[in-house]
């Protein structure tokens, strides 16, 4: 049996490649000087591993040792820290992955169906069928875990989180303002792997929950 054909592959490949080559995002000199020159610089915390003050929401990863504005966390799969610029297309990745899995899978079960266990026992079967049997149940776990993380990034959007800030509703304004802050102001650009104008902000400034 031929196996199933999978979702395009530019998409998730783009991703990736947009999330592991984009630059996160670090302080610009020109916001780090105006704090200097603040009076009230003293409700800037100063990084003390980089000597930069520190925007909201910034955090200091210690494999790319700078500040990253909005860091999320380190990808070692993508060998880059997600943070502001980049994170939508990790979110992107994640997704098209996901739906890769779930093409493949479908697509497998309709053509073979409930003969997957009559065709894995015949004395007939060759080590092809075997082999692309081992792939399906690779492929569903994948997905299964991929999907899960999926999930739990798109609630991270949604409410304007992040890994580090996940337990916090601070910066929640709103489902609209907190997903264009990550996936950009264009909602027909929002699962293509394509900048645009890029997430609305400069990920310096932070516009803050309201009331309890």
């Amino acid at each position: 049996l031929p196996l199933p054909l999978p979702l395009p592959l530019p998409l998730p490949l783009r991703s990736y490649f947009q999330c592991m080559l984009l630059d996160p995002g670090t302080v610009p000199d020109r916001w780090h000087h105006a704090v200097l020159l603040c009076p009230d610089r003293d409700k800037y915390k100063l990084c003390r591993k980089c000597g930069l003050y520190k925007p909201p929401r910034s955090h200091f990863d210690s494999i790319t040792r700078r500040l990253v504005l909005n860091m999320d966390h380190f990808c070692p799969w993508m060998v880059n820290c997600i943070g502001f610029y980049n994170r939508k297309f990790f979110v992107l990745f994640l997704f098209w992955t996901t739906l890769a899995c779930l093409q493949y899978i479908i697509a497998t079960v309709a053509r073979v169906g409930l003969q997957f266990g009559e065709i894995l026992m015949s004395s007939h079967t060759g080590g092809k069928t075997t082999l692309r049997f081992m792939a399906f149940v690779v492929d569903a776990a994948l997905g299964v875990a991929v999907g899960c993380f999926l999930s739990f990034h798109a609630k991270l959007v949604l409410y304007n989180q992040t890994t580090i800030e996940s337990e916090t509703l601070d910066f929640d304004v709103g489902g609209w303002r907190n997903v264009t802050s990550v996936m950009g102001p264009n909602p027909w650009l929002w699962l293509l792997p394509l900048y645009g104008r890029g997430p609305t902000g400069d990920g310096v400034h932070w516009p803050r929950r309201r009331g309890p």
